[in-house]
């Protein structure tokens, strides 16, 4: 997680990121991303998808400052960044109001004061049957509920979400989706998610970012209308059939002949 504070006005006031000529890889011989041009609208849910080794993740942390760039520069105009990463991210050690009070331990507030903001975003998270259990008792759409209230509490405008709803069954992974919609709009939040979910992607994203291995933007592309979209918009059957198309392009060129 990165809870640091970070801003700079060299982005545009209508940009929470921007990525300009970005190169990066983890070989020097051998970059990942190649003079990249990125910029996130404030306020946008952009959804990051391709390949496996094509970049996706390492945009993310590039975003939140973990990772520095070859070439190029990295401007975050944020007031907080958040970061839900793929794998689990609770300390098995604190109960789930302790990890969701983390943000708040971290900036010194005290421990009253913690655990009454920690109940109520894990209310506003539908995790309060969560309250007073530790990461191993929960399922995983659970711990997904309870980073989302670690993620309130942080006070973020800018969430980076590395694929939150990859390990969970299809209940949990709507319900999830659907907490994300309302949090957005409520705190007004600007979300970079990565995904492998076509329908994830044109149910809630409002714009899709297809990478290409060692090329880095494939394919970029505002959707339509309010989210979360009916999956049985026709507009969205025209985008998908895209989408597949430049996907499979994409995954021909980069297979060995």
């Amino acid at each position: 997680m990165a809870f640091s504070t970070v801003n700079t006005m060299e982005s545009t006031h209508d940009e929470s990121v921007a990525l300009r000529g970005v190169t990066f890889g983890y070989e020097r011989t051998s970059p990942i991303l190649r003079n990249t041009d990125l910029q996130i609208e404030r306020g946008s849910w952009t959804v990051i998808m391709g390949g496996i080794g094509t970049g996706k993740s390492t945009i993310l942390r590039l975003m939140a400052c973990l990772l520095k760039p070859w070439a190029g520069t990295v401007h975050v105009n944020a007031r907080d960044i958040g970061f839900m990463f793929q794998e689990d991210g609770l300390l098995p050690w604190l109960s789930s109001e302790g990890n969701a009070a983390m943000p708040r331990r971290i900036r010194g507030q005290n421990q009253k004061e913690c655990l009454a903001d920690a109940l109520q975003a894990l209310e506003q998270a539908n995790a309060s049957n969560c309250i007073g259990r530790f990461p191993h008792e929960l399922s995983a759409g659970m711990k997904k509920r309870v980073e989302l209230a670690r993620l309130i509490l942080s006070g973020a405008d800018l969430w980076l979400l590395d694929e939150p709803c990859e390990s969970l069954d299809l209940p949990s992974r709507l319900d999830l989706l659907d907490l994300l919609v309302e949090r957005r709009r409520i705190q007004e939040s600007t979300i970079v998610m990565v995904s492998h979910s076509l329908d994830d992607a044109l149910r809630n994203g409002t714009r899709i970012v297809l990478l290409s291995m060692g090329q880095g933007i494939k394919y970029d592309r505002l959707l339509p209308g309010d989210v979360p979209r009916s999956p049985d918009d026709p507009a969205l059957q025209v985008i998908r059939r895209d989408i597949i198309d430049v996907l499979r392009d994409t995954h021909a060129t980069a297979s060995p002949r």
